[in-house]
């Protein structure tokens, strides 16, 4: 399951992933998105993707570089916008460095304004030092994520 929240005090969209969880969800989150007529949420935007509710190590290679390439024929511009993805566990968190790399091979974001980690704390850090933020710091922005996971 993916669901997705504008978090305006901290200047980016936050997409928790949920199990079941399949990648065409994040494609069809993306699609969704594009087809928002809301101002305030756009595909462009800084993204900080939770996967820690997810066991990413069940896919495989080609599910990665598939989902890339799905990524890329939604939008046909580059973004330089950063992104951050908090993983489970190490395996996981492999997966989604492999899917930095194709999504930078693909076309759909520039490598070096990806962020993956195990640590959400540090995902915040790293993000809010490249947003538009108007929280007081990462500890506000941790309770909001927090009361959103319940």
């Amino acid at each position: 399951m993916v669901e997705h929240h504008y978090l305006e005090e901290a200047g980016f969209l936050y997409v928790r992933c949920t199990e079941p969880f399949a990648t065409r969800q994040i494609v069809d989150a993306y699609a969704r998105l594009m087809a928002d007529a809301s101002a305030s949420v756009y595909i462009g935007m800084p993204v900080f993707m939770d996967f820690r509710d997810v066991q990413l190590t069940r896919l495989a290679t080609s599910d990665i570089r598939d989902l890339a390439r799905q990524r890329a024929g939604l939008a046909n511009d580059r973004s330089a916008r950063p992104s951050v993805s908090v993983a489970s566990d190490l395996g996981s968190l492999g997966m989604l460095r492999m899917f930095a790399i194709h999504a930078d091979l693909q076309g759909v974001r520039e490598e070096t304004n990806t962020f993956v980690t195990l640590d959400l704390r540090q995902g915040v850090e790293w993000m809010l030092d490249r947003c538009e933020a108007t929280a007081t710091g990462p500890d506000a922005v941790i309770a909001r994520i927090e009361a959103l996971n319940g």
